[in-house]
């Protein structure tokens, strides 16, 4: 995700636990591990609410739009536990591009 501008941090996180995996922050005052540990509860509460109502097909990401900031959460296909987290700039970044390279390391993540 290095690549991708305006990508202000990554990381790979098991939502079960909110454990982050892995992370990657060029921002020093954004708490990634604690900002994944709160998105672990959003996909948690996504997954159980699609449960809940009958939805039976994949969820292939969620986006929080915040006024300076894109949230994007992406569970990896066949990995019941895990998903990527990536936070992008608005002013700098492209949003489509940055799902592009997440849906690039997803698939390498799922091998």
């Amino acid at each position: 995700m290095d690549s991708v501008e305006g990508v202000m941090a990554a990381a790979l996180v098991d939502y079960e636990t909110g454990i982050v995996l892995s992370r990657r922050s060029c921002v020093d005052d954004f708490d990634v591990d604690a900002a994944a540990r709160g998105n672990a509860d959003v996909l948690q509460a996504e997954l159980d609410l699609m449960r809940r109502v009958g939805v039976c097909d994949g969820l292939h990401d969620l986006l929080i739009s915040l006024e300076a900031q894109f949230h994007l959460i992406r569970p990896i296909q066949g990995e019941q536990t895990h998903f990527l987290y990536v936070v992008i700039d608005r002013a700098h970044g492209n949003l489509a591009l940055a799902r592009h390279h997440v849906a690039q390391v997803e698939t390498t993540l799922r091998g």
